[in-house]
């Protein structure tokens, strides 16, 4: 059996560091994969369709159990200074990641890079929203940077949370990041623990997933678990893990998320939009526990026994 989560190498290699070695490696082991007679176990159903755009041949030995949420994530209010303490600590380790990486960023000193008296400015001033991942193309954070920086320009109050570590090709991000941290518009955090991370996800006025692509994107259902109204790009995993719990955008249109952002940010938690994106979003998160799935793992580990 083989957990296979997704086929970008091969689908967006573009998106990926060493590109032309990662999807010769993964197209070969795939290719051995099906020749052994290996069943598939999907992430989701857009995992298994771009699968069989490859090998059509397994389509019988193809099967789709969604990534597995931790029962660490679910609402977790806590008191504004703790959510200050997350911030200045995750801010804090998130310096000294970025202070080598794209080191021409510009303007703003060793605050453009998260230094100590960037730390004085208040993530809790003004509404948050939260984003979570690596940072790599196709992850989509040059476009939700200047989205937001846009927004702000426009007269938005609102402040993005990034909680990212550094990743492949990111040194474009890791610029711009540096210069709206400068601006006051991004805090930058890394190092975040999960318990930590749950009362952020609870604490943000909204969640934001801009990927381009993905096999599942576990950000998206810890959000919902924690009851954060999430707005996620419009790309097939998002609309098959998220269904009618998220607000989608096009993650090419840079405008249409700058005005999205500036909306979401100007509207009440708890009521209205939001307060419906937060009660979907709990019931949606219950797909993904331990208690929904386990039962499938047993039932599919004993038809591929069986078989």
């Amino acid at each position: 059996m083989v957990r296979y989560h997704d086929a970008i190498p091969l689908l967006w290699p573009h998106t990926i560091s060493h590109a032309v070695d990662h999807a010769r490696g993964h197209f070969r082991m795939l290719r051995a994969n099906v020749a052994d007679g290996a069943w598939f176990v999907c992430t989701s159903e857009p995992v298994r369709e771009d699968l069989l755009r490859i090998f059509p041949s397994v389509e019988r030995r193809t099967v789709i159990i969604p990534t597995m949420s931790s029962a660490v994530f679910r609402p977790d209010i806590r008191p504004p200074d703790e959510i200050r303490s997350i911030v200045g600590r995750g801010r804090a380790a998130a310096a000294g990641k970025l202070r080598d990486i794209a080191p021409d960023a510009g303007p703003g000193g060793a605050d453009a890079s998260g230094g100590a008296g960037d730390q004085r400015r208040d993530l809790l001033d003004e509404p948050f929203i939260m984003a979570v991942s690596t940072l790599e193309p196709r992850k989509n954070y040059g476009l939700l940077l200047r989205a937001a920086a846009t927004a702000r320009r426009g007269g938005a109050r609102f402040r993005l949370a990034v909680v990212a570590n550094p990743g492949w090709r990111s040194e474009d991000e890791v610029r711009l990041l540096k210069r709206l941290i400068a601006e006051d518009v991004v805090h930058h955090l890394v190092d975040v623990s999960s318990l930590d991370l749950r009362a952020l996800y609870t604490a943000a006025h909204a969640v934001v997933c801009p990927s381009r692509a993905e096999g599942f994107d576990l950000a998206t259902v810890e959000a919902m678990a924690c009851g954060a109204p999430v707005l996620a790009s419009d790309i097939p995993v998002h609309r098959w893990v998220c269904g009618d719990a998220a607000k989608y955008f096009d993650p090419y249109d840079e405008d249409a998320l700058s005005l999205l952002l500036a909306r979401v940010a100007g509207l009440p938690r708890d009521q209205g939009l939001l307060g419906d994106l937060r009660d979907r979003a709990l019931r949606r998160a219950r797909l993904y526990s331990r208690a929904a799935l386990e039962p499938r793992w047993d039932e599919v580990l004993h038809d591929v026994v069986a078989s």
